[in-house]
């Protein structure tokens, strides 16, 4: 038996563990400590750990926002730019006059916010039904598919060879004549 020679490391108590520091040489000037050189311990937040939000559908806000970007992007073609400009003034004097309010302002105190509780209240909760109603009837769905469909697709499949009994089961390989 081979003896080893121990060698002794120090030991530090809990108190006075130093932990990983990163070197000043790494760490960008303007993040690193003036005067306290000390490791910082990091907690984990309470939001570490994964919570399940439940899903929202912003449908009309996503709408919105490309109507908004094709506008936008109409203004750049040279064939239509001054229609969609001359209606964009004509509505913003509109607004002006009469609301007090410009496009911008209206655009981000009304559209938004009332798009926002239309996909809260209306869209999100009649996709969360579709959702459970298909969760209801998906199994008669595979039950029909499986015991109606197929057994029919396969009796029609089969009618439809015996009619053309010369059919090439693989049609990417056919037997045309080479001229």
């Amino acid at each position: 038996m081979v003896s080893r020679k121990k060698t002794s490391k120090p030991t530090t108590t809990a108190k006075s563990a130093p932990a990983a520091t990163v070197p000043a040489a790494t760490v960008p000037a303007a993040t690193a400590p003036a005067t306290n050189t000390a490791p910082v311990a990091v907690k984990k937040s309470a939001s570490a750990t994964p919570v399940k939000k439940e899903q929202t559908f912003d449908v009309t806000q996503a709408i919105y926002s490309q109507i908004k970007d094709v506008w936008a992007w109409g203004k750049t073609v040279p064939v239509v730019e001054h229609i969609l400009g001359f209606n964009e003034w004509v509505v913003s004097k509109i607004l002006e006059s009469l609301l007090k309010t410009d496009l911008p302002a209206l655009d981000k105190d009304v559209a938004k916010p009332n798009l926002k509780k239309v996909d809260d209240h209306v869209v999100t909760p009649a996709v969360r039904a579709a959702q459970s109603a298909w969760e209801f009837v998906a199994p008669a769905v595979h039950t029909a598919d499986e015991f109606v469909v197929q057994p029919i697709a396969g009796k029609v499949m089969d009618v439809m060879n015996k009619k053309n009994p010369d059919a090439n089961p693989n049609p990417e390989y056919t037997t045309a004549p080479m001229k």
